[in-house]
């Protein structure tokens, strides 16, 4: 068994990089099990980034299991990404939690569904026109469309949190598909990195 900590992890540049030092210390690893702690704090939305690497990782081990404690495992439970490692689920009586999903890049109309139920109609948000509702959701059904069209990731990660507190809300969508640079390179036969493949 090898053991690996989050500490501390929130929506910035530590945060992802603890998450994707976590994809490559064990990506090449071919057997066994990894032990998870999730220690300190846990941006809810980054489950989304979180499953993904899981998932990427899982083909290879046998089992992860995952330790959290206190708030965030309380927070994790209600959004449901901790059901996926053996946690019960628990009710979020306070609708702070947009739910952690995995979806498979043709199921458009259950995310769109997802978007407009859990993300739009939320009564945090400000009243806004119909025609700003409208380029809101296009602009995030946007990226949904480009990690289905573009990714060829098995999956699209999505999930959220609101933090009443802040007066924000944070939704993160993940794939674990092959990236822009990648794509591009391969359709135009070109060695771009991939900052040049964005633009």
């Amino acid at each position: 068994m090898k053991k690996y900590d989050l500490i501390d992890v929130s929506s910035n540049f530590n945060g992802y990089s603890q998450i994707i030092d976590l994809y490559h210390r064990f990506k090449n690893w071919e057997y066994g099990e990894i032990d998870l702690s999730i220690k300190e704090w846990f941006d809810a939305n980054l489950c989304s980034a979180l499953g993904s690497v899981l998932d990427e990782l899982s083909e290879a081990f046998k089992t992860i299991r995952i330790s959290v404690e206190g708030k965030t495992k309380e927070i994790l439970q209600k959004n449901s990404f901790l059901s996926h490692y053996g946690y019960p689920s628990i009710e979020d009586q306070y609708h702070t939690s947009l739910q952690y999903i995995k979806l498979k890049p043709p199921e458009t109309r259950f995310f769109s569904i997802y978007i407009i139920t859990n993300l739009l109609n939320r009564p945090e948000l400000p009243d806004m026109s119909r025609a700003l509702t409208k380029k809101i959701y296009e602009s995030i059904f946007e990226i949904f469309v480009n990690a289905q069209i573009h990714s060829e990731s098995d999956f699209i990660y999505v999930c959220g949190q609101f933090y009443p507190q802040k007066h924000k809300l944070i939704f993160t969508i993940a794939d674990s598909g092959i990236g822009f640079k990648n794509k591009i390179n391969r359709r135009f036969q070109s060695n771009l990195t991939a900052v040049q493949a964005i633009r």
